[in-house]
């Protein structure tokens, strides 16, 4: 047997799948918390996220305070070559955040902060080589703020 076969029914639990998103819901709060931490310590684009998506969050969050975050999280390097992903998470995090921000009565922080990333985003998009995701998150935003704009 080959060190990557397993007998029949004993595969390893592997988080890539829907199904097993589902099993995180086995551990305690603490736990992921936990996890989490010490993920965000290394990962940059996890620590941007999560920073705009606990920023709308926060009681009394104010248009410096949010922009703040915002700067902070579309600050990439200077040039992404084409061989590092993921940033474009950070533009989807930020959709959520504001998503979050305009059901629970920010309506005006939340379009302020879209157009500002959307300006933002477009320079800083620049800097990526084959910005394919980050443009289509960008759109994304877009997107949102075209049908906020119709209501």
């Amino acid at each position: 047997m080959s060190k990557h076969s397993f007998p029949s029914g004993h595969r390893p639990l592997i988080f890539s799948s829907k199904k097993s998103k589902d099993y995180l819901s086995l551990l305690d709060i603490g736990t992921v918390i936990d996890l989490l931490f010490d993920r965000v310590q290394s990962d940059d684009i996890l620590s941007k996220s999560l920073s705009v998506l606990v920023q709308v969050r926060l009681p009394d969050v104010d248009w410096e305070q949010l922009k703040s975050t915002l700067d902070n999280s579309l600050s990439l390097p200077d040039y992404v070559p084409h061989s590092v992903h993921g940033y474009e998470l950070i533009l989807d995090s930020i959709l959520k955040a504001l998503d979050y921000c305009l059901k629970n009565g920010g309506r005006d922080l939340a379009l302020k902060a879209a157009e500002y990333v959307l300006e933002k985003g477009e320079i800083v998009g620049e800097n990526i080589d084959e910005n394919w995701c980050w443009s289509e998150s960008l759109k994304s935003i877009s997107d949102w703020v075209a049908k906020l704009s119709q209501t």
